[in-house]
């Protein structure tokens, strides 16, 4: 033991070794650790030393640790058989039992029988000797519940031969108690169990003065270990904050390639004491238990990442209302991940100067066999039931646009529709917005050409170095790029890149043309330079830049969370040569896919259209307002309850729309209403759920983000809890960087502590 002071240790086989503690100490086979400072913990054994170093918070004093109750023949009672219940009982004697065992015996030393003497002739405690002097006897007592008295110390330590009935049922006959006094205090028997009084008695201040020491060495262990573990939970949090991998191939300090946890050990040590004292006793072999170990790491990473979810949780308890968005995508091992994130908004009621916040929190990666519609429903249902979070209280559903997801009869949001038909299905903005583009591309051959040759270009200058450097020389401003089918922010950069560099890319590819070593590259060159100097591809080049760079800025907006559904603009462009053969053929197949894709807006337009701005309400005439209000009751009820009532509705904008001004958006309204403390509850209710209902799923696709950084090539093999647990700390930072290190190492001392009682 790293902390036993080896001065205090007593060579003594009596029951005072039953004061060395209720934690068991296993620490067998320690030979077998590698001599070097292996930290791999294969096996839990090894931390128990430490584990009740650090959780035994406070050291039971010697009769808590050393009492039970036993019956006759040794064996533990229970408390209905002991009838001593409080300190006054054990200081009489008529309640002691005839069999008193080690246990029984420090307790009533503890509590001091000989105290009870104030209701007894006091002549009868003294001894009057030769000389006339008196001697207390302090071994006499007095029982009140049986009137008389008994031989203290006989009473506890005489054995089987001891027939005195000061030692078993007591004397209450006070005509000859002096006689019977005087015999018993000169007997063999009585002054054996004095001498065994005095000797307990020794042991327990001895020992009391060992629990001391013990205990103070114990405080300091604690404080120790407590250090040790808040760096470790920073370390970890760092390194999840910043999506870095934990191990190295080694699990060995001061190896090469120890990865960046015990990395960062190291560095600590150099200047940290808490950590220089730790690493110190692994070196010098005074502790096995250093939990520097992986298994160690990925328990607290999870027990982190369960204390972030819990506080998500209890926001959105809080906040009632909430919407789901869900989207899947395949990860680096081929397994398809399913993303959960909750929209709320965040009125903070305890904060009352605070403005309301919309958040989108996100909660897990799930990993799906089967991407059906009524898989994926279910997986949500039985997300929601671990999460304790109601469904009955979604108001909002946003998926990607897939025929799973948004199906009518089959897909998640139908699904959910039957379940709750208050939880309202929006399409994912920032999706339908880019199936318009790739239904507009897609719909006229000159598109699907003017794409492919932007690819060619690109493919011709980066298959070879050389051939780069020839791009680069030519090329200053902007590095010609591919695009992606899903992403339509790299097309624009695509064509941007030959939009304001079409000479420059011109050059270059004449450059290319001319190098007489490379036959393929150079045929290729000449072909390409025909395509991009031709009049087709310029004037396409200069409307798809116009509509892409439009688009991207409508996309951008849409993809923020605080982004509201009140907002909505149309863009077009045209050419006199193209509009029957191209860009017609564009703008009307755009228009159809708009109007497809997005007439399920429509519906939430004109559900809660007439709340995107309160203040332009006074010119609405109250008929019409009436009719708002009632349909929006109608909307957010059901058989069993309703969210607010049409008719109040109506009475508080009557007054709200002649208080706020008519560009007031619904985030500003709602901030202005929580300051008039519930005067308006109908409308803040409204407000709440029209806020919460998503316009896009883009932050489940930004936690894709995260999911290839954490899930990467060299980390493939990661299991699926540490993934969720380490994207959580990661993605919501903000709330891991305020986390309560006490309460994880309090909630980490439960899991870890080994207690057994003797």
């Amino acid at each position: 033991m790293a902390y036993e002071d080896k001065s205090l240790k007593i060579n003594d086989n009596t029951e005072i070794n039953n004061f060395k503690g209720d934690q068991v100490y296993d620490n067998k086979n320690n030979s077998d650790e590698d001599k070097s400072l292996n930290i791999n913990d294969n096996t839990e054994k090894n931390n128990l030393k430490s584990d009740q170093v650090l959780f035994d918070s406070k050291n039971k004093s010697h009769e808590d640790k050393l009492f039970k109750n036993y019956d006759y023949t040794g064996k533990t009672m229970s408390e209905n058989e002991l009838t001593i219940k409080n300190s006054d009982e054990w200081k009489d004697p008529g309640y002691w039992p005839n069999f008193i065992s080690q246990e029984i015996k420090y307790k009533i030393l503890q509590f001091k029988a000989t105290d009870l003497r104030e209701n007894f002739l006091q002549n009868t405690f003294y001894r009057i000797l030769a000389n006339n002097e008196k001697v207390d006897r302090i071994w006499l007592v007095y029982s009140p519940v049986k009137d008389c008295v008994f031989c203290f110390c006989c009473k506890i330590f005489s054995n089987e031969k001891c027939h005195s009935d000061l030692a078993t049922v007591g004397i209450s006959d006070w005509r000859h108690l002096s006689d019977k006094l005087i015999s018993h205090e000169r007997s063999q028997y009585h002054i054996q169990s004095v001498k065994s009084w005095f000797e307990l008695k020794i042991r327990i201040e001895m020992n009391e003065t060992i629990d001391k020491r013990h205990q103070e060495l114990i405080e300091k262990e604690q404080n120790h270990w407590k250090n040790v573990l808040i760096r470790i939970l920073s370390i970890i949090q760092f390194l999840a904050s910043n999506n870095d991998s934990f191990r190295g191939s080694s699990d060995v300090l001061y190896t090469k390639n120890n990865g960046k946890f015990l990395g960062l050990i190291e560095m600590l040590a150099k200047f940290d004491p808490v950590i220089l004292e730790h690493v110190s006793r692994i070196k010098n072999k005074e502790t096995y238990v250093h939990y520097l170990g992986h298994k160690i790491q990925d328990e607290l990473i999870k027990m982190m990442a369960a204390e972030v979810k819990q506080r998500i949780i209890d926001s959105i308890k809080t906040a009632k209302y909430f919407s789901i968005i869900m989207v899947t995508t395949p990860d680096i091992s081929h397994n398809e991940q399913l993303t959960i994130l909750i929209r709320i908004v965040n009125m903070d009621d305890k904060n009352t100067t605070s403005a309301p916040v919309i958040n989108e929190y996100f909660l897990d990666f799930i990993d799906v066999k089967s991407t059906t519609g009524l898989n994926l429903s279910e997986i949500l249902i039985s997300q929601l039931k671990i999460y304790n979070i109601d469904l009955k209280d979604c108001r909002g559903q946003a998926y990607d646009n897939g025929s799973n997801m948004i199906g009518q009869y089959k897909g998640v949001q139908s699904r959910i529709l039957n379940i709750n038909s208050r939880a309202f299905f929006t399409p994912c903005t920032a999706h339908s917005l880019n199936l318009v583009l790739c239904d507009a591309a897609k719909k006229s051959l000159r598109a699907i050409t003017f794409f492919g040759i932007i690819r060619r270009v690109s493919t011709l200058f980066s298959a070879s170095v050389g051939r780069w450097d020839v791009l680069k020389r030519n090329c200053q401003q902007f590095t010609v790029k591919q695009w992606s089918n899903t992403r339509w922010e790299s097309r624009l950069n695509s064509v941007k890149a030959l939009r304001f560099q079409l000479p420059f890319i011109i050059n270059a590819l004449e450059e290319v043309a001319d190098d007489i070593n490379d036959l393929v590259a150079r045929s290729e060159a000449f072909s390409l330079l025909k395509e991009v100097s031709s009049y087709t591809f310029i004037i396409s080049m200069i409307i798809w830049y116009d509509i892409l760079i439009e688009t991207n800025i409508v996309s951008k907006s849409l993809q923020s969370h605080n982004m509201d559904i009140s907002n909505d603009e149309v863009i077009e462009n045209e050419e006199e040569h193209f509009k029957i053969t191209y860009f017609f053929v564009i703008l009307d197949q755009a228009i159809k896919s708009l109007d497809k894709r997005f007439k399920q807006l429509e519906s939430y337009s004109n559900n809660f259209g007439f709340l995107y701005r309160i203040g332009k309400l006074k010119a609405m005439q109250d008929d019409e307002l009436m009719k708002y209000c009632k349909d929006l009751h109608m909307i957010l009820s059901d058989e069993c309850s309703k969210d607010i009532v049409g008719q109040d509705l109506f009475a508080e904008l009557l007054i709200v729309r002649t208080l706020v001004d008519e560009e007031v958006t619904p985030l500003q309204a709602l901030s202005e209403l929580k300051k008039n403390s519930g005067s308006f509850p109908n409308i803040t209710i409204a407000l709440r759920i029209m806020l919460t209902i998503p316009v896009t799923s883009a932050c489940a696709e930004k936690s894709f983000s995260k999911l290839k950084i954490i899930k990467s090539y060299l980390r493939n093999s990661i299991g699926q809890d540490k993934l969720s647990a380490l994207a959580l700390l990661s993605i919501e930072q903000d709330i891991s960087k305020t986390i309560n290190y006490e309460e994880i190492i309090n909630a980490f001392a439960q899991n870890k502590s080994r207690k057994k009682l003797f």
